[in-house]
């Protein structure tokens, strides 16, 4: 088994959003799937030393100059390298 382990702090900003569930979707899912995407910008990660948002992880292409910012040039190698074996 492997393993990264991480560090969380979530400090939720109250907001009203909702859950678009189009014909196919399961509710749950999109719901779930909403909540989190709502909030990944507030929930933090300390990995490696480093610390980003969920969003970096969830988009990381979309977040390039963030990751850059932390001198980061290629997230998908750095999370990969934080693999541990446990």
């Amino acid at each position: 088994m492997q393993r990264i382990g991480f560090m969380l702090d979530a400090r939720v900003t109250p907001r009203h959003d909702a859950a678009i569930v189009f014909a196919n979707d399961d509710p749950v899912d999109a719901l779930a799937e909403a909540v989190v995407e709502s909030i990944s910008t507030d929930v933090k990660l300390r990995l490696g030393g480093v610390t980003i948002h969920l969003a970096m992880l969830r988009d990381p292409d979309h977040w390039e100059s963030d990751w850059a910012e932390r001198g980061i040039d290629d997230p998908y190698e750095w999370v990969a390298g934080l693999v541990e074996a446990s």
